[in-house]
Formats: structure tokens, C-alpha cells, sequence
């Protein structure tokens, strides 16, 4: 059962460390998300659009510390205990009400295999998915990423740009960086793809959050564009990669 979850204090400063980097550059402020927490383990359902995003198997997602575990569980009705051992999902957004929520026996279960603390490893998994919010709601020039545009985009730019946001914030704090070194050494490769975009800027997300299915490739390119012209708008730059045609029919502000 989800209940609402109240942030600490230390987490409040870490969010609004995050949220600052955002406002500095010219985004609206803007009220946190719901955040709820659950221990139960995650549904089914959840893991299942999770699977159909990323193209894997439940098998491919098991943390390789608990292998062992899910050959052991006889009761493994529905492979439902399977999912508790799912490393990439301590915590989800979920963009259709703008919520988070963090599974806080599985950060648990996860801190104890990772040999980090709870508390640093629920403060990584929470920026994360805050991040996500950032992305998709945060507004600058009173837009924010359209849903069908925001659900279009790659699973790699996705948990890329939450990853980078993360590391944004927790790269100067030793604890943190270790929970977070720790964590994405077990996941897949979607949550490896920030490593290639450490110097990408705010700037590259904006012209990002107006295309059409933007994937890695996509990302490159837009960086490529952003460095190369550091001093056109974003209007600018779209219309460098959208062609000059389709450039003159974007509703965007310089």
C-alpha cells in the first residue's frame, strides 16, 4: 500500500540543489510532485510496461547478487517474487499524474547487496526520479514536455537525462557518488548512456523536449548543434535539425 512520503531534511537539500541548477537557468518554480512510498513489491503490471519500454527479459533486470535468491523461491507464483529483485526499480515516476514513489523495502533489500547506506541509496533513487519530473513538467517559457512528445522519447534519453541530473547533485558528495557508482554498475545500459553525455547543457534538453521520438542518436546530434552554435536560440537550433521548412512552423519562443 502507497502512503504520501515526507521527505527529510537532508533530502529537501538535495532537491533544492537540484531544482536551483533549473531556476538559475531560467526555469519557473514549481510545487514538488506527490511522493508516495510502498513496501510491498512492485506489480506486476508496472514491471511489464517497464519490459515493453526497454526490450528485455525479467531475467535480464536481476540484480546478479540475488540470482541465487530467485532460483530459491518456490513460491514463485506469476514470477511476481521474481520482480523484487529488479534493481533498476527502487523507485518509479509516473508521468500520467505527475507522481513518484519509492519502493522502500526494495532500496533496502538493494543498499544491503550494493554494501551502501539506505539512507544515501534512497536519496540517489529519489533525485532520479525527481529528475524525471524535471524533464517532463518543469516549465521554461511557460512549456513543459508535451506528454505524447515526452512519452515518444527513447528509454535511453530518459533514464540518460535522470541519470545525468542525479549525478549533477551527488558527484561532490562522497556517499552519495559511491551509492550511486555502486547502483549504476548493476544496471543495464540504458542507465549507462550518461556517462557519454556528461557536457551536455539544459539547452540541449530544451530543443530535446520539442521533437518528435527523440532517441541517442538524436541526443548526440543536438548536442553536436548546441556546442557548435552556443550562441543561437533554441529556435535556432531546431530549425538546424528539423530542416528550415518544418523550423518555420515551430511555436517556440527565442
Amino acid at each position: 500500500m502507497e502512503t504520501p512520503y515526507r521527505l527529510t531534511y537532508q533530502e529537501k537539500a538535495l532537491t533544492n540543489i537540484l531544482l536551483s541548477i533549473f531556476y538559475y537557468n531560467g526555469f519557473e518554480k514549481r510545487k514538488l510532485p506527490k511522493i508516495f512510498e510502498s513496501d510491498e513489491l512492485i506489480t506486476i503490471e508496472i514491471v511489464n510496461e517497464w519490459i515493453k519500454k526497454t526490450g528485455l527479459s525479467p531475467d535480464d533486470l536481476i540484480f546478479p547478487h540475488n540470482k541465487d535468491n530467485v532460483a530459491n523461491d518456490q513460491d514463485d507464483k506469476d514470477n511476481i517474487k521474481k520482480y523484487k529483485y529488479v534493481i533498476e526499480l527502487l523507485g518509479m515516476y509516473f508521468p500520467a499524474t505527475q507522481s513518484i514513489t519509492l519502493y522502500t523495502k526494495r532500496i533496502e533489500e538493494a543498499a544491503k547487496g550494493l554494501n551502501v547506506s539506505t539512507d544515501a541509496l534512497r536519496q540517489v533513487v529519489l533525485l532520479h526520479e525527481i529528475g524525471h519530473w524535471i524533464t517532463h513538467k518543469l516549465h521554461y517559457n511557460r512549456q513543459c514536455w508535451e506528454i505524447a512528445k515526452y512519452n515518444s522519447a527513447s528509454t535511453e534519453v530518459h533514464e540518460g537525462w535522470a541519470q545525468l541530473l542525479a549525478w549533477w547533485v551527488v558527484k561532490n558528495i562522497s556517499k552519495l557518488k559511491r551509492a550511486f557508482d555502486r547502483l549504476n554498475k548493476e544496471q543495464i545500459q540504458q542507465y549507462h548512456v550518461w556517462v557519454e553525455f556528461k557536457h551536455s547543457t539544459i539547452k540541449s534538453l530544451l530543443v530535446l523536449r520539442e521533437l518528435e521520438s527523440p532517441t541517442k542518436t538524436t541526443w548526440e546530434s543536438c548536442d553536436k548543434h548546441v556546442a557548435q552554435n552556443p550562441e543561437k536560440s533554441i529556435h535556432s537550433i531546431l530549425i538546424i535539425m528539423r530542416g528550415e521548412n518544418t523550423g518555420r512552423e515551430l511555436n517556440i519562443a527565442n
